[in-house]
């Protein structure tokens, strides 16, 4: 375990180190890694109760995906809610354009109308939390694999920033072009080195090839020869910045550090205005009930796990327990100090069930008790007990 966390911890710096090789300057841009911001989760959460499965169903690279990869188990809410979390990644910040390609404009669709669901559903103190992101596509808003499928890591057809120039000019060499044979005119909109001389190319080259491929007066050897120095021309001082970076890692763990730090800051602004819109607890009104002394944990006693009913689960809590504290099967948890909004005090069991949380208030009846938020029963390190908290009525 701990070298596959190590190796994950690694990836990412490599990762983040390829966003500055490519010339990102942490000085204006937020460098993070997403899952250090705890937000993220939280708002994909949130959002998973409101999208309809069918809206996830119909993103195009859900089907593609699962077409292309038929060897690949996708058959899981990760594949398939993952272009939810992205719509979390971008709502989170509030961005009004998002730079992407062609093939990502689906999912900002998606992010656009998971917005305005949540705004009709909530709003903050009258006003609408989330904008409605618009795309804003690059000059080259689509890019194709060598295979002329989309680029993409997952199929195993891209060209990699941190790759070495060798290793590039192979891949171009080999890759699939739009012409099965020489006397066939092609287009270099449909071809991945047409793509990478629309890229990399200065003008007198590409009008050069365009010309030579639609009117096939040029062998795709000749084309791919003058692509391979274009893109390297581009990608070398990237390679450059790569080893000189490479010689600081520290530097590099430090940009992640203090984007992570930023990011956490904006990300739950956000979110004090998404749990206020939908009526949750606040972290900072339920600290009052967390447990400091680790020698006395709150946990649910094996007899209760072990009944079948939650009928069964009350009788067993009328009987005298031998444990210390009050007469029920409850461990006795420290008294935490709090006042309610009514600035009343009083002490509370909280139990686990398998309909859900419950409290109760202590010396009352058994039976009947309401329902608790599940953030307030989560502070109680999700297991029963005897404790003096704040409970908004």
């Amino acid at each position: 375990m701990k070298t596959a966390r190590k190796g994950t911890g690694m990836f990412i710096v490599e990762v983040k180190g390829r966003a500055a090789h490519a010339g990102l300057d942490p000085e204006k841009c937020v460098m993070f890694v997403q899952s250090h911001v705890k937000q993220h989760a939280e708002l994909h959460l949130l959002f998973s109760m409101i999208t309809p499965l069918g809206w996830l169903e119909r993103v195009p690279s859900y089907k593609d995906q699962q077409q292309n990869m038929p060897n690949k188990d996708l058959h899981m809410y990760g594949f398939l809610g993952y272009p939810l979390l992205q719509a979390a990644d971008i709502l989170m910040y509030r961005a009004h354009f998002v730079p992407v390609g062609e093939d990502q404009e689906s999912h900002v669709e998606l992010t656009r109308e998971v917005a305005r669901r949540f705004n009709s559903f909530f709003s903050f103190k009258g006003k609408a939390i989330f904008p409605e992101p618009d795309v804003l596509l690059t000059p080259s808003p689509k890019l194709l694999g060598m295979d002329k499928r989309k680029m993409s890591k997952s199929y195993g057809n891209s060209i990699l920033l941190s790759e070495e120039a060798s290793v590039i000019e192979e891949k171009i060499k080999n890759c699939v072009t739009d012409r099965p044979a020489l006397s066939d005119k092609g287009s270099p909109d449909r071809c991945p080195v047409g793509n990478l001389h629309q890229i990399f190319s200065d003008r007198e080259r590409l009008a050069y090839i365009t010309q030579g491929c639609t009117q096939a007066t040029i062998p795709c050897t000749e084309c791919k020869n003058l692509a391979v120095p274009a893109a390297n021309a581009h990608l070398e001082p990237i390679r450059e910045r790569r080893r000189q970076l490479a010689m600081h890692p520290d530097r590099l763990k430090e940009i992640i550090h203090h984007g992570t730090q930023k990011a956490a800051k904006a990300a739950e602004e956000t979110m004090v205005a998404v749990r206020e819109a939908m009526g949750l607890f606040e972290t900072s009104a339920i600290k009052s009930v967390a447990v400091e002394d680790s020698s006395l944990p709150l946990r649910v006693p094996e007899s209760i796990t072990a009944a079948a009913t939650d009928d069964a689960q009350w009788e067993i809590r009328a009987k005298p327990s031998s444990h210390p504290g009050p007469a029920t099967d409850f461990y006795h948890a420290p008294q935490a100090k709090g006042r309610c909004a009514y600035g009343l005090r009083a002490k509370w069991h909280v139990d686990i069930s398998p309909s859900g949380p419950r409290l109760e208030r202590a010396g009352a009846a058994r039976r009947g008790p309401g329902p608790i938020s599940a953030r307030l029963c989560a502070a109680a390190q999700s297991g029963p007990g005897i404790l003096e908290a704040t409970v908004p009525r």
